[in-house]
């Protein structure tokens, strides 16, 4: 069973490990999912990538967590923070989603989560999220 640190009504969200390559590469390497975000992604780069969320974590505090339905314990996708600014507490807010999961609203719940999780809990200062225009 994995453990979750932050709750949503319908998701559950963890930290990534190592072990979760499979998971990595199901979303990383997903076309459809990376397309406007510099995808797709070969296998390399995908393990490099979820290096960089588990070494974000370990510096940070912070990573895109994985998040997982809090019913059936599907993996989602992503969603969390990246350093923008660290020194002056100001972090980047983000997310992918698998294919199956689109247009059900999870992305703006998970969003909505991790924005309060962040003023509260991380206390962080400043919040800065883009968008790819054809998104």
């Amino acid at each position: 069973m994995r453990e979750y640190f932050l709750w949503s009504p319908r998701l559950g969200f963890s930290i990534w490990t190592r072990s979760d390559l499979p998971l990595a590469f199901e979303l990383w390497g997903d076309r459809e999912v990376t397309r406007l975000t510099g995808g797709p992604f070969t296998p390399h780069q995908v393990r490099g990538r979820l290096e960089r969320e588990i070494n974000n974590h370990a510096k940070h505090g912070v990573q895109y967590w994985p998040i997982f339905s809090a019913e059936t314990g599907d993996h989602i996708g992503c969603c969390g923070l990246q350093p923008r600014k660290p020194a002056e507490g100001i972090y980047e807010l983000g997310f992918q989603l698998r294919v199956a999961f689109w247009r059900q609203g999870f992305a703006r719940e998970a969003a909505e989560a991790v924005v309060v999780h962040a003023f509260t809990a991380l206390g962080i200062r400043a919040l800065y999220a883009g968008h790819h225009p054809d998104n």
